[in-house]
């Protein structure tokens, strides 16, 4: 998917989201760059959203 679409889908949530959102997009980026694999970084962003909004 083109960089363009995936930051005009995500980055309006990512503003609305909160802290949950802002750490989960942070993590998206480190584990991107530390993976190379998008959906991998993508399934673990997903994953620090869940547990920030569990712990609060």
């Amino acid at each position: 998917m083109p960089g363009a679409v995936v930051v005009s889908i995500v980055g309006p949530e990512l503003v609305a989201g909160g802290p949950s959102a802002w750490l989960g997009g942070a993590a998206v980026v480190v584990l991107t760059r530390k993976t190379g694999s998008l959906l991998a970084a993508m399934v673990g962003g997903l994953g620090v959203v869940l547990a920030v909004r569990a712990v609060l």
